[in-house]
Formats: C-alpha cells, structure tokens, sequence
C-alpha cells in the first residue's frame, strides 16, 4: 500500500515539473489549459489527455482566385416563315444585241444590162424536171431563185386541269416541211464538167432566196430538182 502511494505521489511530481516547464514556454494561461484539458477527460481509473491547440502556430492559407465559370450561349434559331423561303432578286438591265435574222436580206447583183433568156413563176418542184440549156454567148449568166417549201400543220393535244376541271385542247402548230428541198446543177453541156451547185434544204441550209453568176461560155445545161415546195427562177444573159 506504501509503495503504490509512493508511485502515485511520484507521479503527480512529474505531472507538476511538466506543467512548470510548459509555462515557461508558453503565456501563463497555458497550465491552467492544459492541465485542465488532462483531468477534464479522465473517467474512472482512466485518464485520456486531450492536448491543447498550440496558439503560436501560424497556418498560411494560399489564396486562390476565383475562375468565372463561362456559360456557352444557346443559338436559338429562327422560326421559318413563308417569306423566309422564297427570295426574288431583280436582275439589272443588260443591253443586249439584237440577234441577226437568219434570213438576211442579200445584196442583189442589178440586173439592169440584162436579157431574160428562161424563168419559172411558182412552179411545183420535182425530183425530175426538163434541162434547160443556153448558149453563153456574151457571159456571165445572170442567176436568180426563190423557194418556198410546203407549210403543214401538226395538231399537238394538250391536257391540263384547273381546279377540279380537266381541259383538252387541239393546238394547230404551223411549219415548214423539214423534208422540202431544192437543187440547181450548173452542167457544161459539152463535157460534163460541174461548174456550179446550189439549192435550199438538205445539205445546203434553209437560205430560201440566192443569187450566182455562171461566167463560163458555150453551151451551159441547167438541171432542176426537188420536192415539197414551189421554184421561182430567172437566167440572165449580159446584152450585148
């Protein structure tokens, strides 16, 4: 019993040598705190000593700078109109060129000093037609001819509807006959020779008036031909 005594007495002296030592080191207030803070957590036989915050201790907290959160901008798009669809652009005035007719009026040669030796009026053309020869006595033979191919019509149905009612209609479209030609040959009656070709329709284009001059004497032989359409023609002669 004496010598638990003596442990226990050992004990509190110490407890008091540390606590002298602690006031040393620290403002007078730490004992009490520190002391109290011992015996205030002691339950039964059992001490549990719950040490005091140290109030020389410096904490240095690094400041952070606030980041401003960015919010993305919804896009709302535009509700579609009627209008919205549908974009008219006025073109700016262009100046433009008449085009060329494709029927160009011809510089005529003047047949003034000439004798009429053969013509047709608004004679049918056919695929075989009579030769006609001259004697070229006083060159150059003066030549002039007019076409005119058939005309036909070509009726086109058209069908539409408007509202709840259809409608048929007979369209007359009047042309020319794409198959009419003609043809004139410029023979030399004595070899054969060809001295001149000209025509409308075919290979030779849709020119319906011409006019040449055949400059070759002695006998010169005309051959005529064609289809679908009607000849006005005239050979001249220079007088003498």
């Amino acid at each position: 019993m004496d010598r638990v005594n003596l442990q226990l007495v050992t004990g509190i002296f110490c407890l008091l040598l540390i606590g002298s030592a602690i006031s040393v080191l620290s403002p007078a207030s730490a004992e009490g705190n520190f002391l109290t803070s011992l015996f205030s957590n002691t339950t039964g036989n059992e001490t549990i000593s719950t040490p005091a915050p140290e109030k020389n201790v410096t904490v240095t907290t690094k400041a952070t700078t606030a980041v401003p959160k960015t919010t993305a901008k919804k896009t709302v798009a535009p509700t579609p109109t009627k209008d919205s669809y549908v974009q008219i652009i006025t073109p700016s005035p262009v100046v433009t060129t008449p085009r060329a007719y494709i029927q160009p009026n011809l510089v005529v040669r003047s047949d003034e000093g000439y004798s009429t030796l053969y013509s047709l009026k608004n004679v049918q053309a056919k695929e075989q037609m009579s030769r006609v020869v001259i004697s070229a006595v006083n060159p150059p033979l003066l030549v002039d001819f007019h076409f005119i191919p058939d005309n036909i019509s070509d009726i086109k149905p058209i069908d539409y509807k408007m509202g709840k009612t259809m409608y048929h209609l007979n369209v007359s479209i009047d042309r020319p006959y794409e198959q009419s030609w003609f043809e004139l040959k410029v023979i030399n009656n004595e070899t054969g020779d060809l001295l001149a070709q000209e025509g409308v329709g075919r290979t030779y284009g849709l020119q319906y008036d011409r006019q040449f001059i055949v400059p070759n004497t002695g006998k010169i032989a005309f051959d005529l031909a064609g289809q679908y359409g009607n000849i006005t023609l005239s050979i001249k002669m220079k007088k003498p």
